[in-house]
């Protein structure tokens, strides 16, 4: 509905077909976007400014592809019936459109009677509203069920939505295992690296061990060289001594002296020898040793280098599986991320939608007890009336009893008093009357009628007879039960249309189907 500080337009009862379809056709735009023809056009139908054809046409021509479309040929339809389309187009606008008709014309809308035009009866006006109420309650409990459902909905988007940040919670977790595997795969490539060093270092002092292995090698070679020449050496010594036995004397000193520096020699060089092939021997075993240890060091760091390789191949792999469950878990974060925003809008959009159809049921619940209201009301004054009605029937048909009576006594009696009677009031002298043709009494003219035109001329003067009085006495029940079955229909076609928007309190309007009375 439009609020309540909407400034009243000027009244559309007042204004021409010219300045109605000039007020329609500046808001055509909004017209086209915000009406449904499919709603509007039973109240076009009962207004007689559409037929079914038109109907037809507006919503089954393959050429209107939209309802903008369609609703934009609805009003060209309109514009054809002159000021009668425009007043029935702003009338169901006023009824299914509240918030559209107020920005068109200004005016607040309300289900007055002297608010529409006469376009239909107000039995069928009425008939329609209630239709209508009835299509909106639908359409109320249809968004009360919409709801339930969206909030049932809401309920299972909410329990994913904690299931969601559930599993981002342990996507987080798995993250920071996989920072905690990543940085401990950098502390074993980091040992693993201390580990290539310490082998570069001890391939270097194995080298340095066989040089060193080689260098005593040759210093043993030289030695033993040295024993085999100095051996050689005794040899030829003592193959000289014997020679030199046999030689002359006079060179016998000279070679004793030789004899003996080099038997001085031969000591020393025995004396050295042994000493130096412990040491040589002892050198060796110990460069043995360390070349045995050595290599079985070297054996090790080789078997804990494969270790190493093997484990690192492990920890890539299980980096690469971490790698891609992270991946997996952010696309999933992303994705309910996507989804939590999606549902957050629509429940948004649900709220919005809920607010307004509370706005509405409350609406339609006031409109409803103040229906209910004036409907008691009336109903209390339609007992009094046909309360009023049956002491007015019961007074009348006792009042036309006793005319009857008085009328046949008085007619036995006296034949002149029942002529004049007849007569009328000039009560003229006795003559030849006019005897009253059965055919003529109807219950709407036989008090209001000239008996004369309708009579047929007596040769007698005579009084009425029985028969005669029968009739008459048929044709007056007959009149006041007529009268009495018309007034208990007019009571009973009584029908009550409500006032909507107007905040003060109005006197309930009553109105006949028959369409006695109309407005302007």
């Amino acid at each position: 509905m439009a609020g309540d500080f909407v400034l009243e337009g000027p009244d559309l009862k007042e204004m021409g077909e010219e300045e109605l379809w000039e007020l329609i056709n500046d808001n055509r735009h909004r017209i086209s976007l915000g009406v449904r023809p499919c709603i509007v056009i039973p109240y076009l139908r009962q207004a007689r400014v559409l037929t079914e054809m038109d109907e037809d046409e507006i919503l089954s021509c393959h050429n209107l592809t939209n309802r903008c479309m369609r609703t934009s040929y609805m009003l060209d339809l309109l514009r054809t019936q002159g000021r009668n389309g425009a007043v029935a187009l702003l009338e169901s606008l006023m009824i299914h459109y509240p918030t559209l008709y107020t920005q068109v014309t200004g005016r607040k809308p309300s289900t007055e009677p002297s608010r529409f035009s006469g376009l239909i009866k107000y039995s069928e006006l009425t008939e329609y509203l209630v239709r209508a109420v009835t299509g909106m309650q639908k359409e109320l409990q249809e968004a009360r069920c919409e709801a339930g459902r969206m909030s049932a909905r809401c309920v299972s988007l909410e329990s994913e939505i904690g299931q969601i940040m559930e599993q981002e919670e342990k996507s987080r977790c798995l993250q920071s295992e996989n920072e905690r595997m990543q940085r401990y795969l950098c502390s074993l490539q980091r040992e693993v690296t201390k580990l290539k060093d310490e082998k570069c270092d001890l391939y270097i002092r194995y080298t340095a061990a066989i040089e060193e292995q080689a260098a005593v090698n040759e210093r043993l070679h030289n030695l033993n060289l040295q024993v085999y020449q100095l051996q050689n050496a005794q040899t030829e010594t003592d193959i000289h001594k014997r020679s030199l036995r046999c030689v002359s004397t006079p060179e016998t000193p000279q070679l004793q002296e030789e004899v003996r520096k080099l038997r001085s020699q031969l000591a020393k060089a025995e004396k050295l020898d042994p000493a130096r092939q412990d040491i040589l021997a002892q050198d060796l075993a110990e460069a043995i040793d360390s070349q045995v240890e050595l290599a079985a060091q070297l054996r090790c760091y080789r078997e804990e280098n494969e270790q190493l390789h093997r484990d690192k191949q492990g920890l890539m792999d299980q980096k690469q599986c971490l790698s891609l469950q992270v991946d997996q878990l952010t696309l999933d974060c992303k994705m309910h991320q996507q989804k939590s925003t999606l549902i957050q809008s629509q429940m948004r959009e649900l709220q919005a939608e809920r607010d307004q159809a509370y706005l509405s049921r409350d609406e339609a619940q006031a409109m409803i007890a103040r229906i209910l209201a004036e409907k008691d009301t009336l109903r209390s004054q339609l007992v009094e009336l046909q309360e009023k009605v049956f002491s007015l029937q019961a007074t009348r048909s006792s009042k036309q009893q006793r005319q009857s009576s008085d009328e046949a006594e008085v007619a036995w009696e006296s034949p002149r008093s029942s002529c004049e009677e007849f007569q009328g009031p000039a009560r003229r002298r006795l003559c030849r009357s006019n005897a009253v043709n059965p055919l003529s009494l109807s219950p709407s003219s036989s008090e209001c009628e000239d008996v004369a035109a309708s009579s047929v001329r007596s040769r007698n003067a005579e009084p009425p007879s029985p028969e005669s009085i029968r009739r008459r006495k048929e044709a007056l029940y007959a009149d006041s039960s007529l009268e009495a079955a018309e007034a208990d229909y007019l009571l009973d076609d009584f029908v009550f249309l409500p006032s909507v928007g107007s905040e003060d309190k109005q006197t309930p309007r009553l109105s006949s189907s028959c369409g006695s009375s109309s407005y302007g």
